[in-house]
């Protein structure tokens, strides 16, 4: 068994690099927005990030890999789930678009109506979103293709930052 004193000395090098880009993020925010994060309760549940991995777990979400295992077992409701997920993750996209952090879940589909760019005819795409038969196939292809062009498209879009791309 390894001992954790040589583990440590061997990952030291990682864990201070690790440590330098918290401190150089933290660094980065403005001590306004940080004082906010801090009050609101995003540090611990960790929405304050501007979601470089956002985009990605909505690939994996809505990937034909993930898509078959659950069409092969006709898991029409875990589809849907998989796809609310992916629509409150490009939710969340959607304040990083515009270089804020996620309001609290809570009230996050309320305040995000008030953002500058939100992509055409939003409120009735999330409304139509949003309306869900839990136990359909066509009505899962209806949400998905809906969210793909109304919302998704958006978010990747060359007005998204480059930190949601990568």
């Amino acid at each position: 068994m390894k001992k954790l004193s040589l583990i440590r000395k061997k990952q030291n090098a990682f864990i201070n690099d690790i440590a330098a880009r918290a401190n150089e993020f933290i660094k980065s925010i403005p001590k306004r927005e940080l004082e906010v994060i801090l009050l609101s309760g995003s540090a611990a549940r960790g929405d304050y990030y501007p979601g470089r991995n956002c985009l990605g777990y909505i690939g994996y979400l809505l990937s034909d890999y993930t898509k078959d295992r659950w069409e092969r077992r006709e898991a029409f409701p875990q589809l849907h789930a998989n796809l609310n997920t992916a629509l409150r993750a490009a939710i969340k996209c959607l304040y990083y678009i515009h270089g804020k952090y996620a309001a609290p879940e809570d009230r996050r589909l309320y305040y995000n109506c008030e953002l500058e760019r939100l992509p055409r005819n939003y409120e009735k795409t999330i409304e139509d979103l949003f309306r869900q038969e839990i136990n359909s196939e066509s009505d899962y292809r209806r949400r998905e293709a809906l969210f793909r062009k109304g919302l998704l498209s958006f978010c990747e879009s060359a007005d998204a930052p480059d930190s949601l791309k990568g």
